[in-house]
């Protein structure tokens, strides 16, 4: 509970924050590594009421998030019940970063609630990097 309060705190810093790459920005984009999953849900809650500006800015804040620790949480932007916006911010995420391994997408295809043709998109596009 504590660490969603303090994700969601350090989520609205960051999206009202001026620079994510000056000092402040940057001291808020770490407290959110320090508690990823709930900062990530907290994002995706954000992003079917978002502006376009504001999109911009979650994207920013999601690719920041994104590493092989915190992939399981972007799992929640895959699902087919996700918010359009939702699922797309996720898969052009997913699709483009390549800091994190996409070969730890594959047992997905398993998890019927998860979009497959969103999955096919992602590994499409990071075929390269598949083993």
């Amino acid at each position: 509970m504590l660490a969603e309060y303090r994700a969601n705190r350090n989520v609205v810093r960051c999206l009202s924050a001026p620079d994510l790459m000056d000092d402040d920005g940057r001291r808020c984009l770490r407290s959110l590594q320090a508690v990823p999953a709930p900062a990530i849900s907290s994002l995706f809650a954000r992003l079917s009421l978002a502006d376009n500006a504001e999109i911009q800015r979650i994207r920013e804040i999601l690719i920041f998030l994104l590493d092989d620790e915190s992939l399981s949480s972007y799992y929640e932007g895959l699902l087919s019940a996700a918010h359009p916006q939702v699922l797309g911010t996720t898969v052009r995420i997913l699709s483009h970063s390549r800091t994190y391994d996409p070969d730890k997408l594959l047992d997905l295809f398993d998890r019927r609630e998860i979009s497959r043709a969103s999955l096919l998109q992602i590994l499409t596009s990071r075929k390269e990097a598949l083993s």
